[in-house]
């Protein structure tokens, strides 16, 4: 978010990426990011990547799958779910979030 901040103030058009060298849109996006990516460092990004990345944070922070398939645009909840991974930790939050709701209930030494 910083990074888009600091770009908003010195942007030189109204297009949040714009081509540098011509100070217009990209007319190719696929380029845009791809040059992007190079100066960055990255290897490997596409415009998915970015789909998987907000999925699977939205998935990890607690939203519910039905939640991510609408902001995705989905109408299948199976595609939803080749892009909302999950990590150790989101599931451990999970389980950990049911706990903490549960009623503890007396154990009969029986059982």
């Amino acid at each position: 978010m910083s990074v888009l901040r600091g770009w908003h103030g010195i942007r030189k058009c109204e297009y949040v990426f714009f081509n540098p060298e011509t100070g217009g849109q990209w007319k190719d996006l696929w380029l845009g990011l791809k040059k992007a990516c190079r100066k960055a460092g990255l290897d490997d990004v596409t415009w998915h990547t970015f789909r998987h990345t907000f999925a699977s944070r939205l998935n990890g922070g607690g939203a519910d799958l039905v939640t991510v398939k609408e902001l995705l645009g989905h109408s299948d909840i199976k595609t939803t779910m080749r892009y909302a991974h999950t990590n150790r930790e989101a599931r451990r939050s999970a389980v950990a979030r049911l706990g903490a709701n549960l009623v503890t209930l007396p154990v009969s030494k029986a059982e």
